[in-house]
C-alpha cells in the first residue's frame, strides 16, 4: 500500500513537470524532453557531440531540444546556421540571462552581452580600436613578430628535446593582445601573467563542463560551495588586477595621447561622461577579459594542433617549408602579404582551423523576438545553438571531411579557396588569422617538428571539457572535513589519497554494520586510546554520513521541485541582501528554508531503524513485560510518515513544518535520526547537523 502511494504521488509530481516541459506549437523536431532535465540525459556525459549527430541524422539540420525546462533549437549544417547568424542576425543576436558564464561576467562585455545598444557600442569600440592600434596593418605585424622572436628564444633552447608548445603558445598569443590592452607584454615567467593565462584557461573549462550545466538548471544550488564558484573567484581575481591597472592609467594617461585601449576605453569615457553612457569601469574589465580569452584559446590551440598534425604528416610539413623558403628566399622575416604568395600554408593553416575545432559549439544565442527559421516558429528568448563541428564536416561541402589534408582549402589549380563551411570560430571575421600566419611560418623557417620516438602513437581524439557529477562524494568529503577540522585541527585536501581511503572505508562499515553479518561487541567504560580512537570514529561516521546524504536528497528534490527552490532563493536573496556569507543566526528569519531542510531529513529517511537499545532492567511499556537485556528496536521511519502526525505524510512538502502562519514549527514525531535524548556516544548533537545543513 505505502509503495503504491509513494508511486502515485511520484508519478503525479512528473505529470506536473511534464505538463510544464511542453514543446510550443510548429517547433523544430526532437528528442522526447524527461521532467526538469529535459534532454540532458540523452546526451553522454563525457562528449554529447556525437549525440547531436545522431539527433541531426534522425530530425533533420535544425532540431528542438530542452536544456532543462528551457527550449533550444540547434543548427546543423552551414547552410542553416549562416541562414541564422547572418541573414536573419538581428532575430537571434541575443544572449542567455541564465547562462553560468553571463553571471560571472555580469552579462556585461560583448561575448555575453545581449544585443542592444551597450552590445553595439561596446563591439564598434572594440573593433575600431583594435584597427587604430594596427590590426591587418604593418604595426599590429610588428607586435606578433615581436612576440614570435620569445617563441622562438624559448624553442631554440629546447632543441634536440621534447617540449609541449600548449602554454607557450598561451603565453605568446596573450602577449599579443596584453601589447594592445596595457601597453607592453609579460615576462613569460612572470607569476602574475602565468596566473592569469592558468585562470582564463580553468574559466573556460568550467564553463563548458558538467558543473555549469548543473548551475544553470538547479539555480538553488548556487548558494552550495560546488565546484563552479571557482568560475567567480577566478574572474574576481583578474578583475581585481585589471582594475589596478586601470587605476594606475587614470592617473598617468594624458587625453589625446593614447597608449593603448584602456587609454582609449578612458578616453571614450571621457566624452560620454554627460550622455548617461554604458561606458563605466565594469564594463571595461568585461570587454578586456573577453579580449583576452577570446584572442588566446583560440589561436594557442590552433597552433598547438597544426604542431601535432605537421609533426605527424612530415611530407605537408616538407612542402610548406619549400613554398616558405621559395618565398622568403634571403629574407628573415615574413609579412602578412605573403601569405598571397603562399596558397599552400595558407590551406594547411586553415586545415589546422578545421580538424582542431576548437569550438565545436558556438556561443549559445537566444532569440530576440518570436521569429520563424526554415518554416519552425521560434518562440523569443529560445537558445539558439550553431553547431559548428556540423559544418567543418559537412560531407557535401569538403573534398576529405574525416581527415587533416590541405587538398580541402585548394582548387584544381593549386589555388587558395575558402569554402563557405569554414566557421572554426564563429560565422563572422576571423580575427587570428594574422597571429596563425606569422607564427606558424617562422617557426617552420627556422625549425623542423619532430614527433619524439619514445612518445608512442599520437592521439588525434578531441576531447570535450568537463564531466559528469553526483555530489554523493562531494558532500561526504565536506562533512567529514568539518569534522576533522574539529578532531584534527586541520582539513584535508579532496585528493587526499588517505582521506579518499578514510572516507570510503567508512562507508563500507557503514553498510556492513547494517547488515546481516553485523555483531555486537561489549566494550569497557574506561578512558584509553582504544576508547578514543572508537569515540574519533563516531564523530566521523555520525558527522559524515546523516548530513551528506541529506544534503545530497535535498539537491534531488530541489532540483525536481523548481518552484520549492526558488521559493527558498527568493527568502534567502531577502534575508541575505548584498551579504556574501549566511550565519547560523539568520535561520530565525528563514522560515521557509528551515521546513524545506527539515523536511528534506524527513524525507530522506537516513536512518529508518534507529541504533538498537536494550533494557537496562525488567520493565513495562504500555502494559507489557520487557525483560532485562531486551534488544529496543525504534522503527523510526514509521513516525516520519505517520499519517496523523503529518499534513502531507507521503510526499516532499515544506508545508509539513510551517503554520498556518508561515511559521516554522517542528512537530513531535520529527526524529529523523534517532529520538534518543540521552545523546549517546553514537549520536551527534542534532543543532551540529543543522548548522551545516543551512550553511
Amino acid at each position: 500500500m505505502l509503495t503504491a502511494l509513494v508511486l502515485l504521488c511520484l508519478g503525479a509530481v512528473l505529470l506536473y513537470l511534464q505538463f510544464r516541459i511542453r514543446r510550443p506549437k510548429n517547433f523544430p523536431p526532437g528528442p522526447t524532453p524527461v521532467p526538469f532535465f529535459g534532454n540532458l540525459l540523452q546526451l553522454d556525459r563525457t562528449n554529447p557531440i556525437k549525440d547531436f549527430d545522431k539527433f541531426a541524422q534522425r530530425y533533420g539540420s535544425i532540431y528542438g531540444i530542452f536544456i532543462g525546462s528551457q527550449p533550444a533549437v540547434v543548427l546543423t549544417g552551414q547552410k542553416i546556421i549562416r541562414q541564422a547568424l547572418i541573414t536573419q542576425a538581428a532575430e537571434f543576436a541575443g544572449r542567455s540571462d541564465n547562462m553560468m558564464v553571463s553571471h560571472v561576467t555580469n552579462s556585461k562585455g560583448v561575448i555575453m552581452a545581449n544585443y542592444g545598444e551597450s552590445w553595439r557600442e561596446h563591439r564598434r569600440f572594440a573593433l575600431t580600436t583594435l584597427r587604430n592600434f594596427g590590426l591587418g596593418k604593418r604595426s599590429m605585424e610588428q607586435r606578433i613578430l615581436e612576440e614570435v622572436k620569445y617563441i622562438c628564444s624559448h624553442l631554440e633552447e629546447s632543441a634536440g628535446k621534447s617540449v609541449d608548445p600548449e602554454h607557450l603558445y598561451h603565453q605568446a598569443a596573450s602577449n599579443i593582445i596584453a601589447s594592445i590592452i596595457f601597453g607592453s607584454r609579460f615576462n613569460y615567467q612572470d607569476e602574475y601573467f602565468q596566473t592569469l593565462i592558468t585562470n582564463i584557461e580553468k574559466i573556460t573549462k568550467i564553463s563548458i563542463g558538467q558543473w555549469a550545466m548543473l548551475y544553470e538548471i538547479a539555480p538553488m544550488l548556487r548558494v552550495l560551495p560546488l565546484p563552479f564558484c571557482k568560475a567567480f573567484q577566478y574572474f574576481g581575481g583578474i578583475k581585481n588586477h585589471i582594475l589596478k591597472v586601470v587605476d594606475e592609467h587614470k592617473k598617468s594617461h594624458v587625453t589625446g595621447e593614447p597608449r593603448d585601449l584602456i587609454d582609449c576605453y578612458l578616453e571614450e569615457m571621457e566624452k560620454r561622461a554627460d550622455q548617461g553612457t554604458t561606458f563605466d569601469d565594469s564594463q571595461m574589465v568585461t570587454l578586456l577579459f573577453d579580449l583576452f580569452a577570446a584572442g588566446t584559446e583560440t589561436t594557442s590551440n590552433t597552433l598547438r594542433t597544426l604542431t601535432l598534425y605537421l609533426m605527424t604528416h612530415t611530407h605537408i610539413q616538407e612542402q610548406c617549408q619549400r613554398e616558405i623558403d621559395e618565398v622568403l628566399g634571403d629574407r628573415e622575416h615574413v609579412t602578412f602579404e605573403d601569405r598571397n604568395a603562399m596558397p599552400y600554408v595558407q590551406a594547411v593553416i586553415h586545415e589546422g582551423q578545421r580538424v582542431a575545432d576548437i569550438i565545436p559549439l558556438s556561443m549559445f544565442h537566444t532569440a530576440t523576438t518570436n521569429t520563424q527559421l526554415q518554416g519552425y516558429n521560434i518562440p523569443k528568448g529560445t537558445i539558439i545553438i550553431p553547431y559548428l563541428s556540423s559544418a567543418l564536416r559537412e560531407e557535401s561541402q569538403w573534398k576529405f571531411p574525416h581527415e587533416f589534408n590541405p587538398q580541402n582549402f585548394l582548387n584544381d589549380k593549386g589555388e587558395f579557396v575558402k569554402p563557405d563551411a569554414f566557421m572554426p570560430f564563429s560565422a563572422g571575421e576571423n580575427l587570428a588569422r594574422m597571429e596563425l600566419f606569422l607564427v606558424l611560418v617562422t617557426v617552420l623557417h627556422r625549425f623542423r617538428l619532430v614527433w619524439p620516438e619514445d612518445a608512442g602513437e599520437p592521439d588525434f581524439k578531441l576531447i570535450y571539457g568537463g564531466k559528469s557529477i553526483d555530489p554523493e562524494h562531494l558532500y561526504h568529503q565536506a562533512v567529514s572535513n568539518m569534522i576533522a577540522s574539529i578532531i584534527f585541527g586541520s582539513r584535508f585536501n579532496y585528493k587526499d589519497e588517505y582521506f579518499q581511503t578514510f572516507i570510503t572505508d567508512i562507508e563500507k562499515l557503514t553498510k556492513i554494520a547494517i547488515g546481516q553479518w553485523a555483531m555486537r561487541a561489549d566494550q569497557g567504560t574506561t578512558f584509553d586510546d582504544s576508547q578514543m580512537v572508537t569515540l574519533l570514529f563516531d564523530l566521523f561516521a555520525a558527522g559524515t554520513e546523516t548530513t551528506s546524504n541529506t544534503l545530497r536528497t535535498l539537491t534531488l528534490y530541489l532540483m525536481t521541485h523548481t518552484h520549492i527552490q526558488e521559493q527558498c532563493q527568493r527568502e534567502i536573496d531577502e534575508v541575505l541582501g548584498d551579504r556574501e556569507h549566511v550565519t547560523f543566526e539568520d535561520r530565525n528569519a528563514m522560515p521557509y528554508v528551515q521546513a524545506v531542510i527539515h523536511e528534506g531529513q524527513r524525507v530522506a529517511d537516513i536512518i529508518p531503524l534507529s541504533m538498537f537499545h536494550t533494557a537496562t532492567t525488567n520493565t513495562q511499556l504500555q502494559g507489557y513485560n520487557i525483560p532485562k537485556g531486551t534488544i529496543i528496536i525504534p522503527y523510526l521511519s514509521s513516525a516520519l510518515r505517520e499519517e496523523s502526525q503529518w499534513k502531507f505524510p507521503h510526499e516532499f512538502n515544506p508545508q509539513n513544518f510551517l503554520n498556518d502562519k508561515g511559521e516554522f514549527v517542528k512537530p513531535d514525531a520529527f526524529m529523523p535520526f534517532s529520538a534518543d535524548t540521552t545523546k549517546r556516544k553514537s549520536h551527534i548533537p542534532p543543532p551540529t547537523v543543522h548548522l551545516k545543513l543551512i550553511t
